[in-house]
């Protein structure tokens, strides 16, 4: 995060509402704030996370490919978690306030199931894929990991997300990017997906692992994060040399991709790399 910051601070996607409508804009977000995650205590966190937080970082070493994907992970069912259970809670008082009726099908109804399924669904994927692995000798059992490494690059962007990609179609494969700088000339960008649903991401990432051009690779890297991630921290020197184009294209992007997936171009605006 220190090779992101700028006096402190970097650049987020924000939502907020504006006379009862939703606008989102860029923001200036502490990097405290940013960063944080509040799915673990500080003593856990730290112990946990250690060998990615304190020591270089090395594309060959299992352990910390491992643990940057289990954090990712652990962000995602967190956040479905504490959506579901708010959304639940929603439902409810609207029940005891008479609003709804839980003995037939709402739609408000409806949402809070789903979500609640969808966070029970992603808590057996981390239990199938981390949980079960965690404090075994072979970290690597379970999870494919492809690293990309984006040489003479400045230090832009960062992710850190789970986040799911159609497979034809007929279903769909869940997928963990991780993408922030090593240094003041490097970045690299980590997919991890567990092997047994190897074919199905390698085929939903065909694009990027055969590009041969780097500015190719960052472009279709920049595309997919705009389309499938809510949570990405740019730096805020970098974001000032944007054009009020280029701005305003990237959220009108993230707008239309928020609740469906759509195609959005490749157009080179949209591009998070320099």
């Amino acid at each position: 995060m220190d090779l992101l910051s700028d006096a402190g601070h970097v650049i987020m996607l924000k939502m907020r509402y504006e006379k009862d409508s939703p606008k989102t804009e860029f923001r200036k977000v502490g990097r405290k704030k940013a960063s944080t995650f509040t799915g673990f205590c500080s003593e856990h966190d730290g112990e946990i996370f250690r060998e990615i937080d304190t020591a270089q970082f090395d594309s060959a070493n299992r352990d910390q490919l491992f643990l940057h994907a289990f954090r990712s992970a652990t962000k995602e069912l967190h956040a479905c978690m504490d959506g579901a259970a708010k959304i639940q809670q929603t439902y409810i008082s609207a029940v005891e306030k008479g609003l709804e009726d839980d003995a037939i099908d709402s739609e408000v109804g409806m949402v809070a199931t789903q979500n609640l399924i969808k966070a029970y669904e992603m808590y057996l994927f981390r239990v199938r894929y981390f949980d079960s692995i965690f404090d075994s000798y072979d970290r690597s059992k379970t999870f494919e990991h492809k690293v990309i490494e984006f040489e003479r690059q400045s230090p832009t962007i960062a992710v850190s997300s789970l986040f799911s990609l159609d497979y034809k179609g007929i279903s769909s494969v869940r997928i963990i990017l991780n993408v922030f700088p090593v240094s003041s000339e490097k970045t690299v960008a980590i997919f991890s997906f567990p092997k047994a649903e190897r074919v199905k991401s390698r085929y939903v990432l065909s694009d990027i692992f055969s590009a041969k051009d780097q500015s190719r690779i960052k472009l279709l890297l920049s595309v997919m994060i705009i389309r499938n991630i809510e949570n990405f921290i740019v730096r805020p020197t970098y974001y000032e040399e944007w054009s009020d184009e280029k701005k305003q294209k990237i959220i009108d992007a993230f707008i239309h991709t928020l609740v469906v997936d759509r195609d959005i171009g490749e157009a080179a605006y949209y591009s998070l790399f320099e």
